[in-house]
């Protein structure tokens, strides 16, 4: 959640646009502080206690340099876990956010998301090929040339599905 505080209104509807929650323009009292605090409560609150089946994402929020913009989903090739943090690899570049790989793979359009590997989601508009390691493994290779593990337990999927 996201209260944007800045002594600029020019900045608002951005703010408003990026998915702020609030927008303080300084100097603000302590009222209004509390205010933006209820607001961010109640969104929290909200997603914490979301109905089973929520939308799927068409974008996600990362921060490039000092800002913070929305990345099209569309333009994510693939998906890589780093611990408690996922790696968002696009053409153009990468981006590191605060996320599971499981909680957002709950989250992602399926398709063109598909998870082949505990550490790795891959987006299928993306993938040039999968090809065989071996008897049990399969290996996708993407467009820009990168190669991805699967799992034996979802090679074995795959494989069943490609019959």
């Amino acid at each position: 959640m996201v209260i944007f505080t800045t002594a600029h209104d020019r900045f608002a509807v951005t703010a408003f646009e990026l998915g702020a929650v609030d927008y303080l323009l300084k100097p603000f009292g302590a009222e209004r502080f509390r205010a933006a605090m209820g607001r961010a409560r109640n969104v929290v609150h909200a997603v914490l206690t979301k109905p089973d089946g929520e939308a799927p994402l068409n974008r996600v929020f990362v921060r490039d340099g000092n800002a913070v913009v929305p990345l099209t989903l569309a333009d994510v090739e693939r998906i890589e876990a780093q611990d408690d943090y996922v790696l968002l690899h696009t053409r153009i570049k990468r981006h590191l956010v605060s996320l599971r790989i499981r909680d957002l793979e709950l989250r992602l359009p399926n398709p063109p998301f598909l998870r082949v590997h505990r550490s790795h989601i891959v987006n299928l508009d993306h993938v040039e090929r999968m090809v065989g390691l071996d008897d049990s493994r399969l290996e996708v290779r993407m467009k820009n040339g990168a190669a991805v593990p699967v799992s034996r337990a979802r090679s074995q999927e795959l494989r069943r599905l490609a019959r």
